[in-house]
């Protein structure tokens, strides 16, 4: 489920996580959905149900690649998308690897948002080591995912293009790994600063040759009353 928001503006969440280093301005991290949706605003929704219509799951590439609702969604190993009922309630993307030591990653790629929440999981055993970087910035480790999934969500000042989770360790039980995006928010940006008029600066600039005229004046006939 991928929700896309429209905000005129992002509010002070109640409950912050941490303020991450990205690329650019700092990132504010969320906990809850709660917290992000009070940070986002109001939410419209875009679900996963039409990449898996018939079958139980649809397989797209090992690298694969999905676009939908303009992003693009794409993994370093196998993806999959399920249905609804299949480990979750929701449809869900799923990157897959039979690597050992496994390694997984799912790319999110926006025309740029504000702010990006998501829920993601796993339906096995989790990899020890998950870390989400954003626009290229540090990698920053999030909670190990779980098979019931974990939500976390992002605001930034800036716009948010790229969002990539990556999952490491060693599991010698395991035979590879399974990384699982079950739902996405973003907030699109709707408000941007107000252009100047493209003849303010000169006008601004002429009102200060001016100013500038007008006390040399002044000067000038105080010097021609105080000599008289």
């Amino acid at each position: 489920m991928i929700i896309k928001l429209k905000v005129a503006g992002l509010l002070t969440a109640a409950i912050l996580v941490a303020v991450i280093d990205s690329a650019g301005a700092g990132v504010l991290e969320y906990n809850t959905l709660t917290s992000f949706n009070a940070a986002a605003g109001a939410t419209t929704t875009i679900n996963f149900d039409s990449l898996s219509p018939i079958a139980i799951h649809t397989y797209f590439g090992d690298p694969g690649s999905v676009s939908l609702g303009g992003d693009t969604f794409s993994s370093s190993q196998a993806l999959f998308a399920f249905k609804p009922a299949i480990y979750y309630s929701s449809s869900f993307l799923s990157a897959q690897t039979q690597a050992n030591p496994p390694f997984n990653s799912l790319t999110i790629q926006t025309a740029g948002v504000n702010a990006i929440g998501f829920t993601y999981g796993d339906f096995f055993v989790a990899l020890p080591n998950l870390t989400v970087t954003i626009n290229g910035g540090t990698p920053v480790s999030l909670t190990p995912a779980t098979s019931s999934g974990t939500f976390v969500g992002f605001t930034d000042t800036s716009l948010i293009t790229s969002i990539v989770l990556t999952e490491t360790g060693s599991l010698p039980a395991r035979d590879g790994a399974v990384l699982d995006l079950i739902n996405v928010l973003q907030t699109q940006q709707t408000v941007s600063a107000t252009p100047l008029p493209a003849g303010l600066p000169l006008f601004a600039t002429g009102l200060g040759v001016i100013g500038l005229l007008g006390r040399r004046r002044k000067r000038k006939n105080a010097a021609a009353l105080a000599a008289a």
